[in-house]
């Protein structure tokens, strides 16, 4: 079962947390997902940042979407890091 508790490792709530540290408009959203869940349950709370994606990036400012990629970048980097084939998914910063 090592492929879930990866999922919900340190390293993997810090990275999350890294998120919303960088996108600060995710705080309430990752706060109600802490209160409701009563843990730290990052494969649920990417629907909400997914979402949050797909509703606000649209139609944000130029500066809040490079914090976003940078920050989604980043949490690639880091997932890749933990992963045998040490490969990212990149998003692309918008100029």
């Amino acid at each position: 079962m090592k492929e879930e508790d990866d999922l919900v490792a340190p390293q993997t709530i810090r990275a999350v947390e890294g998120l919303v540290e960088a996108v600060p408009e995710l705080r309430e959203d990752w706060e109600e997902h802490l209160a409701l869940n009563h843990t730290p349950l990052p494969y649920l709370f990417f629907a909400d940042v997914k979402r949050y994606a797909i509703d606000e990036l649209r139609r944000a400012d130029p500066e809040l979407r490079r914090r976003f990629a940078i920050a989604i970048n980043r949490l690639s980097d880091a997932w890749a890091r933990a992963q045998p084939s040490g490969q990212a998914a990149r998003v692309p910063q918008p100029e």
